[in-house]
C-alpha cells in the first residue's frame, strides 16, 4: 500500500524549486527556514496570478490563509515572523504607480 504524501510537503517542494520532496515535517520547516525569499516569492506570486486578488488586502487575505494552511510547518514564530515580513515588504510595492498584482516583481 502507498503512503500518502502530505500536500503541503508536495506544493512546499514546488515553491521552493527543489530537485527532492519533502517528506518529513523536519524537513518542510529547514527548507522553508533556508529558503525564505523564495518561499515568499512565490506566496506572493501565486497571490498575483489569482484573478479574485486586486489589491494589497486582498493579496494579504489570500496570502494569510495560505500560511494559516501550511499550519504546523510554519510554527517556528521566527520562520513565521520572517516570512511575513518579506510579504508586507513585497506587497509595499504593489502600491508603488504601475505596479499592483497584474504588474507584480516579487523579487
Amino acid at each position: 500500500m502507498a503512503v500518502e504524501r502530505d500536500i503541503r510537503f508536495v506544493q512546499l517542494t514546488r515553491m521552493l524549486g527543489l530537485s527532492e520532496p519533502i517528506g518529513t515535517l523536519a524537513e518542510a520547516r529547514e527548507a522553508v527556514g533556508a529558503n525564505l525569499s523564495q518561499f515568499t516569492a512565490a506566496l506572493i506570486d501565486e497571490a498575483a496570478q489569482n484573478d479574485d486578488i486586486t489589491d494589497t488586502p486582498t493579496a494579504t487575505l489570500y496570502i494569510t490563509d495560505r500560511l494559516a494552511w501550511f499550519g504546523e510547518v510554519l510554527l517556528d514564530a521566527r520562520v513565521l515572523g520572517a516570512v511575513l515580513a518579506e510579504v508586507r515588504a513585497g506587497l509595499a510595492r504593489w502600491d508603488a504607480p504601475g505596479k499592483g498584482p497584474a504588474n507584480a516583481d516579487t523579487r
